[in-house]
């Protein structure tokens, strides 16, 4: 295997050319060396994997790549039939070799085939991934298999035509290798082409590469020599008949189009482009080619942010127009994953003899909290300045974070620009964000539908309450909507009534819900209206909410419109004022997730092993609380603690537990983990969560491992006890805090001397914990020595 380079250069890797930093780098030399990658442990997890060739078709985004590229280096040419009475030729190709050196090879034998995709960029081993063509040509048309490497099963194996599902510009290769989970990997390509007769049908392919090369010339700039760029970025659209026909009736200009079937219709992208004058139009550093406006070119910048600017402002010009949304035919790699849809997953717990007796101290780093950057995405809409988070996003890229990003990035409702590996700087456009519904998947998107109505007078927030995973009551939420101004006949539309301009009136709001609990959610839809209300208005906020996500939101909106918080009457005032501030706004640091030291800290407490954290941030509650449970050793600087979990648990009686609303009580989050701690400890307890009883639904999970509770409304009790029966292998993550308390009661189960036998626990909808910090907490444990193993379910 080759050696693993660190922090190396990709801008002779992609055609745009830009200075982009790849964190490990490994070239491909032969196969063996996809073996020994994916059976090496500490290359297995790290989390991005990209298999980069010529780097014709992709796009980097950010001047980052925080994961591996293995850089696809397979060459040669093989010669499968050969026989002298047969006209055809089967020829298997190297992946790593250009396709241009391919195209060569052939004319230089005499085979023939390939001719009409001459000048195509970018290597043999990524043509399949979306079925290149060119002037009526597909590579389908030629392909014969190709061999690749699977990586789940660590294997390689054989796709012919049919197992591709070779379409227009796309291949059953560009569905499953993206940036959510990476599946097969091609080695080697088999074509099957034409043996030329005579010198004169070699001279004449010759003849028609040249053309075809001299035609591209015409209209298509070569990276290296003019301008860097990726040849077409938007793939042609294609139309169903009825489509066509409203469009033309739309549109009064003769729409160039090919027929494809008699359902479809194929548009030209660099048409529609055209239409709406961006052709050799720039937009900073970026810009379309003179020739061609489907062609976006690099005119000198060492990173892609004009570029993507360029094309999401293009596609949205082209879909105001002609309702149709352009697709890029590139692939866009940014600092988070795409994600387009959650893939169910299993999370596999084998046993292994790791933890009996060992004595070894574990390192780890703790992420910045998840909610709070889930709330600060939306703050930052919300606001419309520049802001910069200095630290942090790039350390908590959850699957919420991630989608946020996503949404944010997809509607171009801001500029994402990360540099140094961790700031994010987020610029506001132009966007009219009225339809929060695009956002539903975020419970958190509630947040800023006050401010929405106060600034564009109406706003769409349907079941914005929940998510695809859980639903809760909104009431509170739209009744604050009614507070400021606002009226609906549907509930789900809203419209501002109120002159708050001419008025003189004070805002006045209490942020409990209906039962009387002082909610972040509202509190922080509270917060963010009050700052699109007029200057001259006082506000003043009651029962407002202290949590973590709360405090870190007053940090930065307070540079935006000064406020003064009353923590012992738990109250907000925003005085009146001249002006909103028109300055850049900095949050210089993150906290960290609390919930997830508490994970590993109880991880570590369970199998009795150490923990040094090495960001460690002190919490009044957390920590405490911690420190009642296990010695822990803080140093001077506040920055690093010990937490030494084969020490006795210091409070091994029975306990009765409140979890609440921070400073009432422990926080809720810690609950369903709390019960996983004490079951595997042994330890008697009698808990009631008062805020979320969804999460008891653990404890069924629990009692399929022999660990009986008993459930009365919001508590459980435990009488330490383990009833010794067979046990249910199969669990279920039901959602993110229960589903890590399974996770961590299953891998004690397994690890110790409750588990005898050489059986495996599955944890089934372990993408429920992915959509907090399940992908880290995987990697720590796989670098922890545990033997599991996460299994994608992807669609067929």
């Amino acid at each position: 295997m080759s050696q693993v380079q660190k922090n190396v250069s990709l801008r002779k890797l992609n055609t745009y050319g830009f200075e982009v930093i790849g964190r490990y780098f490994i070239k491909i030399t032969n196969e063996q060396d996809l073996i020994d990658i994916f059976n090496d442990q500490y290359l297995t997890n790290i989390d991005r994997k990209l298999v980069l060739g010529g780097g014709s078709n992709l796009l980097f985004v950010d001047d980052y790549f925080d994961g591996l590229i293995l850089h696809m280096c397979i060459k040669g040419f093989t010669i499968l039939t050969n026989e002298e009475n047969n006209d055809k030729i089967i020829l298997k190709v190297g992946g790593g070799e250009k396709w241009m050196d391919l195209l060569n090879y052939t004319i230089k034998h005499g085979y023939t085939g390939l001719e009409y995709l001459a000048g195509i960029p970018g290597t043999v081993g990524g043509a399949p991934i979306q079925n290149i063509g060119a002037y009526g040509v597909e590579l389908s048309e030629l392909f014969v298999e190709c061999q690749v490497f699977d990586i789940e099963k660590k294997c390689f194996t054989i796709f012919n035509k049919d197992a591709c599902r070779f379409a227009y510009r796309t291949s059953v290769f560009k569905e499953n290798n993206n940036n959510v989970y990476m599946k097969y990997i091609i080695t080697h390509v088999t074509f099957q082409l034409l043996k030329s007769t005579s010198i004169s049908d070699t001279l004449e392919n010759q003849k028609i590469v040249d053309e075809i090369l001299h035609r591209r010339s015409l209209k298509l700039p070569d990276p290296w020599i003019h301008v860097g760029n990726a040849g077409s970025f938007f793939a042609n659209p294609i139309i169903t008949h009825e489509q066509y026909e409203k469009l033309k009736q739309e549109d009064q200009n003769n729409i160039p189009n090919y027929i494809l079937d008699d359902k479809r219709i194929k548009l030209l992208a660099g048409w529609l482009i055209e239409q709406c004058n961006w052709k050799g139009k720039y937009l900073g550093s970026a810009g379309t080619w003179y020739l061609h406006a489907n062609i976006l070119v690099n005119n000198g910048s060492t990173n892609g942010y004009d570029l993507w600017t360029l094309a999401k402002e293009i596609r949205a010009d082209v879909e105001k127009r002609f309702s149709i949304r352009l697709e890029p035919e590139v692939h866009i790699i940014r600092m988070f994953k795409s994600i387009r849809d959650m893939k169910s997953s299993k999370l596999i717990i084998k046993k292994n003899n790791l933890w009996k007796n060992e004595n070894i101290k574990k390192t780890i780093d703790i992420p910045t909290d998840k909610n709070v950057c889930v709330h600060l995405l939306f703050a930052a809409i919300g606001l419309r300045r520049n802001i910069c988070f200095v630290n942090g996003f790039s350390k908590n890229l959850s699957y919420d974070v991630i989608r946020i990003l996503q949404w944010i990035d997809d509607y171009n409702i801001a500029n994402l620009h990360f540099s140094n590996h961790q700031s994010l700087t987020i610029t506001p456009n132009e966007h009219k964000l009225i339809d929060l519904t695009t956002a539903s998947f975020s419970r958190a998107s509630i947040d800023i539908a006050g401010n929405i109505l106060l600034t564009y007078g109406i706003v769409h927030c349907i079941e914005l309450g929940g998510c695809q995973f859980t639903k809760r009551p909104i009431d509170r939420h739209l009744n604050l909507l009614v507070a400021l101004g606002g009226y609906t006949d549907d509930g789900k539309i809203f419209y501002l009534k109120k002159d708050w301009k001419n008025s003189n009136d004070k805002f006045v709001f209490d942020c409990r819900t209906t039962n009387g609990i002082s909610s972040v959610g509202v509190t922080i839809h509270a917060i963010l209206s009050c700052c699109a209300l007029p200057t001259h208005i006082q506000c003043k906020l009651t029962s407002i909410a202290l949590e973590l996500s709360v405090r870190t939101v007053i940090a930065l909106i307070t540079q935006y419109r000064p406020c003064v918080v009353i923590e012992s009457e738990r109250i907000i005032i925003f005085e009146k004022i001249n002006e909103y501030s028109n300055h850049d706004l900095v949050l210089e640091h993150l906290p960290i997730d609390q919930i997830y030291l508490f994970t590993i800290c109880s991880l570590a407490t369970m199998l009795q092993f150490k923990i040094k954290i090495n960001n460690f941030e002190y919490d009044q509650c957390i920590t405490e609380y911690l420190k009642t449970l296990i010695s822990i050793t803080i140093d001077e600087t506040n920055q690093h603690a010990l937490f030494d979990g084969t020490t006795n648990f210091i409070n091994d009686q029975y306990n009765k537990l409140i979890c609440d609303i921070y400073p009432n009580g422990l926080p809720t989050d810690i609950s369903p983990i709390l019960t996983a701690l004490f079951i595997a400890r042994q330890i008697p307890f009698e808990l009631i969560d008062l805020i979320y009883d969804v999460r008891n639904t653990q404890c069924e999970e629990f009692s399929k491992l022999g660990y009986d509770t008993i459930i009365k409304d919001n508590e459980i009790i435990y009488n330490g006890n383990r009833q010794d029966r067979q046990i249910d292998k199969n669990l279920y993550a039901h959602d993110i805090r229960s589903g890590v308390a399974v996770l961590l009661l299953a891998l004690y189960h397994v690890n110790t001397n409750q588990w005898n036998k050489n059986e495996e626990i599955i944890i089934h909808q372990y993408e429920q914990i992915e959509r907090g910090y399940g992908s880290l907490l995987y990697q720590k444990l796989c670098e922890f020595g545990f033997d599991i193993q996460l299994i994608y379910e992807l669609s067929s």
